[in-house]
């Protein structure tokens, strides 16, 4: 399926593509613009078909979206095109307030947007997901695009508004309990960890969960000190004026000491910054 045309449905003209065709050559320039490296499998899918809708349309997620409990839709693939394709990333960063050293790649029905994250590397980028309207604004979907490509599947029937409005009341009834993230910090529960992340981004009480910050600091798993440190760099930008600041310096300097590239990466951003 990865490198032919099985992954697109019909042709333009039935997707309301136009037919619009690239060279690698096209490819080359973007990127040398961009400084960045197109993952090869993407490049060799919009080769074949520049943009369109995937037959499958599904990726699922550990975390409820604004699309279902357990998945979210890839309505669209972009191309190397204006309209619907990665050449409309500034406009969009700028319009929906999207993070900076991205190019967005996807969208689904509901205004979600996929993106390929640049920020801390300039190849073999993970994919993440950012919902205007929901709670995930920077959530790692694959690791990969290759890993995002062969993740996708079929969903055969659309989740009706109760059922979404149902797993998000769901999640929110499960992380009104504090004492739970904690219990997972003490836990080092990977998984968990990632979910309460994800939810107490979007939390009021910034305070409490730049303490919790800290303490994630000493998670084994770099995957959560990354979160952690990604977090962070979102409330310093967003809501700096909110927090107190020498909690922040204190969680600057925790994590400093981390030896994870990613984490260094954050840690330079949030300095800028400030």
């Amino acid at each position: 399926m990865n490198k032919n045309t099985t992954l697109w449905q019909g042709s333009e003209a039935e997707d309301y593509y136009p037919v619009l065709k690239i060279t690698s050559a096209d490819l080359k320039a973007y990127e040398d613009v961009k400084g960045i490296e197109l993952p090869s499998l993407y490049k060799e899918h919009i080769l074949v078909k520049n943009g369109g809708k995937p037959v499958l349309d599904s990726i699922p997620t550990n975390v409820p979206t604004t699309w279902a409990s357990d998945h979210a839709n890839v309505n669209v693939l972009f191309g190397l095109r204006s309209d619907d394709g990665i050449l409309d990333t500034d406009t969009l960063i700028k319009e929906w307030n999207l993070p900076e050293n991205i190019v967005v790649f996807a969208m689904s029905e509901d205004n979600a947007f996929f993106y390929f994250d640049y920020s801390s590397q300039k190849e073999n980028p993970p994919i993440k997901i950012y919902e205007p309207e929901g709670n995930l604004k920077a959530y790692e979907v694959a690791k990969d695009y290759e890993t995002f490509i062969t993740s996708l599947y079929k969903e055969s029937l659309d989740p009706t508004d109760d059922e979404i409005e149902a797993a998000l009341q769901e999640n929110e009834d499960k992380w009104s309990d504090k004492g739970l993230f904690e219990k997972y910090i003490a836990e080092d529960n990977l998984k968990e960890l990632l979910e309460g992340i994800t939810f107490y981004s979007t939390s009021e009480d910034l305070d409490w969960v730049i303490k919790k910050i800290i303490d994630l600091s000493e998670s084994k798993h770099s995957a959560v000190r990354v979160a952690a440190a990604e977090l962070i760099l979102s409330i310093v930008e967003y809501n700096y004026e909110d927090i107190n600041p020498k909690l922040i310096e204190k969680a600057i300097d925790v994590f400093d000491c981390d030896t994870d590239p990613d984490v260094q990466s954050y840690m330079e951003d949030i300095k800028e910054n400030m």
